[in-house]
């Protein structure tokens, strides 16, 4: 019995630290290392998250953009298009690897564009930034969706640059805890390489390409033959 009793606390204590040391990590922690998956996102919850927050997405930019008539916002709203990240959490960190598992609030951010024009995005944890009070449910507060106050028209995008960091490569993905210096996981989104080492973007970086219109995209493309430098 005391044998037993041993293990189970050798057990908990390593286990404990293994857990303890992914509740926040930076660069450093998983830059050389490979990432895994203790599971991927079944593709059934993926679509009903992203159906849901297109939906919402939908009635708050009807109700901002009711000048434009009822024709032309159905004419937006039918040919949505939608570039979302996923969120994984760190199940742990060993030597070599990083495992991950799918965060609980599925989807960390989401680009709407029609045609050649940002209408719209989704930002996990805005609704924080709006205002001072206490905000229950904010995976799917109302705040967390932006809609730009012009014209749509206006937003000029890089709609290669888009698809290029998008669709191009390994899919690209937010992770639960990372830091560095003094942004948070929010302000950052990551993919892999052709060893399935993590590639860092800095997400504000990202954006500035999406709306500098220039039409030549190889941001992802070039940056994977420099992804651990």
């Amino acid at each position: 019995m005391k044998k037993q009793l041993l293990i189970y606390i050798l057990v908990f204590f390593v286990c404990g630290n293994v857990f303890s040391q992914t509740k926040n990590f930076v660069w450093n922690d998983i830059a050389t290392k490979s990432v895994n998956y203790v599971e991927h996102f079944n593709n059934r919850t993926l679509f009903r998250h992203l159906k849901k927050h297109e939906n919402r997405f939908k009635r708050k930019w009807s109700k901002n953009n009711i000048v434009l008539g009822k024709h032309t916002i159905k004419t937006v709203l039918n040919n949505l298009e939608l570039y979302y990240v996923p969120k994984y959490d760190v199940e742990y960190i060993d030597s070599t690897e990083i495992w991950l598992k799918p965060a609980k609030n599925v989807i960390s951010d989401i680009i709407f564009v029609y045609g050649n024009h940002y209408i719209g995005d989704y930002y996990y944890g805005r609704c924080k930034t709006m205002t001072h009070k206490h905000i229950r449910n904010t995976y799917r507060h109302a705040l967390n969706y932006g809609v730009p106050s012009c014209h749509y028209l206006i937003s000029n995008i890089d709609k290669d640059f888009l698809l290029d960091f998008f669709e191009k490569g390994f899919h690209v993905f937010s992770i639960s805890g990372f830091t560095e210096g003094d942004n948070n996981d929010s302000a950052f989104w990551f993919s892999t390489d052709g060893y399935e080492r993590p590639i860092k973007f800095p997400k504000s970086e990202v954006w500035k390409n999406i709306m500098i219109f220039n039409n030549k995209s190889i941001y992802k493309s070039k940056f994977y033959e420099h992804a651990n430098d």
